[in-house]
């Protein structure tokens, strides 16, 4: 994805934490972080609150926008899983079970 973003054809990529380093074009190419979101959801409320200190723990605070709240991003890799809220509670457990044991050791 470097050629097309070298060659102004690409707007935004996802790459390895160290790649762009190695390829900064002065006035054409730049990093950032990803973006955040200054609110979250309240789950029981069922609706988008402002971050704070309390809900938000990991959130950046700006002096100019408060708390932003960013998602995690393992640019050197990583395993990571998820499990649907919408299955049934047996295939959760399934799930669960099945991320269990493809994190441990055994």
């Amino acid at each position: 994805n470097m050629p097309p973003m070298g060659d102004g054809e690409c707007v935004l990529t996802m790459n390895w934490g160290n790649t762009f380093l190695k390829n900064l074009i002065p006035g054409k190419l730049g990093i950032a972080k990803a973006p955040g979101s200054q609110k979250v959801l309240d789950r029981e409320a069922g609706k988008l609150v402002p971050c704070n200190k309390e809900i938000c723990p990991n959130a950046v605070f700006y002096d100019d926008l408060g708390f932003v709240n960013y998602a995690p991003y393992a640019a050197f890799g990583g395993w990571s899983g998820a499990v649907n809220g919408n299955i049934s509670e047996e295939k959760k457990k399934l799930a669960m079970e099945f991320l269990t044991f493809s994190a441990s050791k055994e």
